[in-house]
């Protein structure tokens, strides 16, 4: 008898947050004092696009700050759009592909 438990997940979320025109839309009007905008999106999403890391790769101090945000979420994973050097440029090195490792190597 097959398996009824799926090996796989298909998890959906936004492609990126830091969106000002969501204000009232997806965020609240009046945000609360020390608001987030990736803490508020891990209430509703498992999964949020990192969409920066398609223009360069991301500062390991900021992806530890991301990790921060979202660890109340045990379910959550990034998701992190990969470096235009390797899909539009195609002039991809060895040392790129280390560089951009290992700045999403904490997710």
């Amino acid at each position: 008898m097959a398996s009824t438990t799926p090996r796989s997940r298909i998890r959906f979320g936004p492609a990126g947050w830091s969106y000002p025109d969501w204000r009232g839309i997806v965020y609240p009007a009046r945000k609360p004092k020390g608001f987030d905008a990736l803490d508020y999106l891990t209430e509703f999403f498992d999964t949020v696009e990192i969409n920066t890391s398609f223009y360069n790769p991301p500062r390991p101090d900021v992806v530890e700050r991301w990790l921060r945000h979202v660890q109340h979420n045990k379910n959550f994973q990034f998701t992190a759009k990969l470096w235009q050097r390797f899909t539009h440029d195609r002039n991809a090195s060895p040392e790129d592909e280390r560089v951009f490792k290992q700045s999403i190597e904490p997710l």
